[in-house]
């Protein structure tokens, strides 16, 4: 039996929010994985140490990830607020 065309919309919107619910959730999870990342190679440089140019490029690219996460989950946020 097929449900009252009102009835699905709202059970469409439904799924809607919970696949954007999840959505953000795995996108905070990757950010939340890309800084502890950026840390551990932070951290493991002890003071004093020279840089190779590998582990600055490993950094610089772990920083312009992290940066790239950042701008995409603060475009998609505002995108998908209600009311903005």
């Amino acid at each position: 039996m097929a449900l009252d065309a009102q009835v699905q919309r709202l059970v469409d919107a439904v799924a809607a929010n919970t696949n954007a619910v999840k959505s953000a959730q795995d996108a905070l999870a990757l950010e939340a994985n890309q800084i502890a990342d950026l840390k551990a190679q932070i951290a493991a440089i002890q003071p004093g140490q020279a840089i190779d140019a590998e582990d600055l490029a490993a950094i610089t690219k772990a920083a312009d990830d992290l940066q790239a996460t950042n701008t995409a989950l603060q475009a998609a946020v505002p995108q998908n607020t209600p009311g903005t």
